[in-house]
């Protein structure tokens, strides 16, 4: 793992004093973000950030399923074997990243969501208790929430990162289950 860390650390451009101390949790959010902003790409410029920003712009209600604090919880698992393993799983696709990105970016365009999900979800393949906690158990809660508001009158406009698109445990199979008409992935 340490010869991944320090291939990870190089590609980001980060020395290892900036993260030393740090949980594998964050480390691993810094050696991603470094990475990205290395590669030109800009976290504001993400869908999520501009369809919040049109939101707030035209004054539409805005309803989150889960706070900051929940989803930062995501990333600090309690069970330190599973956050080293988190950890030392990120590391191993670390270098294939910037390929990846490309390929979701081209995939993205193109509208194909089930390609998209799969680069997004490829390092979870390798990990399936992460899988669960980032993924599948967040679905599951959110589409307890979605049926509560498509229960109301009127038109709502949702949107979750591609990787809770696709799959089985993705939340249209999971809203189809529930007997929701579902277009798209």
């Amino acid at each position: 793992m340490r010869a991944d860390y320090e291939r990870a650390l190089a590609a980001a451009h980060l020395v290892p004093e900036q993260l030393d101390g740090e949980r594998p949790w964050l480390a691993a959010i810094v050696l991603d973000v470094a990475y990205l902003q290395h590669m030109h790409y800009v976290v504001s410029d993400g869908v999520d950030q501009q369809v919040y920003g049109y939101a707030v712009a035209h004054k539409k209600a805005v309803q989150t399923f889960e706070t900051p604090a929940q989803q930062l919880s995501l990333f600090m698992p309690k069970d330190e074997k599973l956050e080293i393993a988190e950890f030392d799983a990120n590391l191993k696709d670390f270098e294939a990243e910037e390929s990846i990105i490309g390929a979701m970016i081209d995939a993205w365009g193109a509208g194909d969501a089930k390609s998209v999900g799969r680069l997004v979800n490829k390092s979870l393949d390798a990990e399936p208790g992460a899988r669960k906690i980032l993924i599948d158990d967040r679905n599951r809660n959110w589409i307890k929430i979605l049926d509560d508001v498509l229960a109301k009158p009127g038109v709502t406009f949702v949107t979750v990162g591609t990787g809770h698109l696709v799959g089985p445990g993705g939340v249209p199979a999971l809203l189809r289950k529930k007997g929701y008409k579902v277009e798209g992935p």
